[in-house]
């Protein structure tokens, strides 16, 4: 697997979306990287607009991503290994 310093917009949201959902946590891509994707980068976005369809406690989400090195910084998401926020 590829560190997250090397891994593309795309591939980090599904790296974050399949450890959140192996812990039972389903998200759901939106916003301006989903727009992104889809506009073949016509438009960039530097974060990952993740839904919590479950509405899953904060603090179990917040457990996945600081296993995944993120930490929380407002109502975001960050590592300093990569310029995308969640």
């Amino acid at each position: 697997m590829k560190q997250i310093k090397n891994m593309s917009q795309i591939e980090l949201a599904a790296y974050i979306q399949d450890s959140l959902q192996m812990e039972g946590i389903n998200v759901v891509l939106s916003g301006g990287s989903a727009v992104s994707f889809y506009s073949s980068d016509k438009y960039v976005s530097k974060d990952l607009d993740l839904v919590n369809v479950n509405f899953v406690k904060r603090s179990q989400i917040n457990s996945v991503m600081e296993r995944l090195g993120f930490h929380e910084r407002g109502r975001y998401f960050i590592n300093p290994e990569t310029q995308f926020f969640v």
